[in-house]
């Protein structure tokens, strides 16, 4: 067993500074200081998300409603298309009834065809209209992207 110090032992003998914590703190604080001095300088160089102006997809051509939203079906065209009701027969035959499955082609102003980018949206069993009015991210990423939005709407 290792021999141990007697708490009179200690303590440093009084008018005895020890310099040792004193360094420690002063390092802290100064670390801190350039911590804070570096993240302060380095916030305002790095870039934010891209500012998307109201007009760069057509939307000051659509008035805002009292909720905020827009009625942005005027930027889509509505179409359809012919889906089997059971795409997984066991058997596999056909199935034995179709249904028209409605989807929406936005195309807004600065979409770039030779971009090519499209963002898909599928829908949640609801009239995909309410989405297509009041998912704002998807009209906002598609102006960032120049990108073309398809609305698909799901019923079964």
């Amino acid at each position: 067993m290792l021999p141990m110090r007697t708490a009179a032992a200690a303590a440093p003998p009084d008018g005895v500074r020890r310099p040792l914590p004193v360094a420690v703190a002063w390092t802290a604080l100064v670390a801190a200081a350039l911590i804070l001095t570096v993240g302060f300088s380095f916030s305002h160089s790095i870039p934010t998300a891209v500012e998307i102006e109201a007009d760069s997809i057509g939307l000051d051509l659509y008035p805002a409603n009292a909720d905020g939203s827009r009625d942005l079906l005027p930027l889509c065209q509505e179409r359809f298309i012919t889906q089997e009701l059971d795409h997984f027969r066991a058997d596999g035959s056909t199935s034995e009834g179709s249904f028209a499955m409605r989807y929406f082609v936005c195309e807004p102003e600065n979409f770039d065809a030779a971009n090519g980018s499209i963002f898909f949206y599928v829908g949640n069993e609801a009239d995909v209209t309410l989405y297509l009015n009041h998912t704002g991210l998807m009209w906002e990423n598609a102006a960032a992207f120049n990108a073309l939005i398809v609305f698909a709407e799901h019923r079964y």
